[in-house]
């Protein structure tokens, strides 16, 4: 991890804030990158998360990018998902569900 990286999401972050950050603010995102991109995280990744964050009122970066939905590049699909990352069924779960349905009958 080098602290042009942790530069590059801090930096994301303020722009997309607008405003300048205070101090305290700044420490403790460089803090949250640098624990990120130590663990292995694309710092183009960590940036395009932390831009996000302003717009929806979020604070941690941490518990941003661990519950983002956005893939991590060269991330594979959770299990049961196509390349898209949308879960799918498998045969038999249409089929289980189906004849639940069945079961129920028409409801009228």
């Amino acid at each position: 991890m080098r602290q042009a990286e942790v530069d590059a999401v801090v930096a994301a972050y303020a722009q997309a804030l607008g405003r300048p950050l205070v101090n305290g603010s700044r420490k403790r995102l460089s803090g949250q990158a640098a624990e990120l991109l130590a663990a292995g995280y694309p710092a183009v990744w960590v940036a395009a998360r932390a831009a996000e964050m302003p717009a929806n009122g979020w604070t941690d970066l941490v518990l941003h990018c661990e519950r983002s939905r956005v893939p991590v590049p060269g991330q594979a699909a959770p299990v049961g998902a196509d390349a898209g990352g949308e879960r799918r069924a498998t045969p038999d779960q249409v089929d289980a569900l189906r004849a639940r349905l069945a079961k129920r009958g028409s409801g009228l």
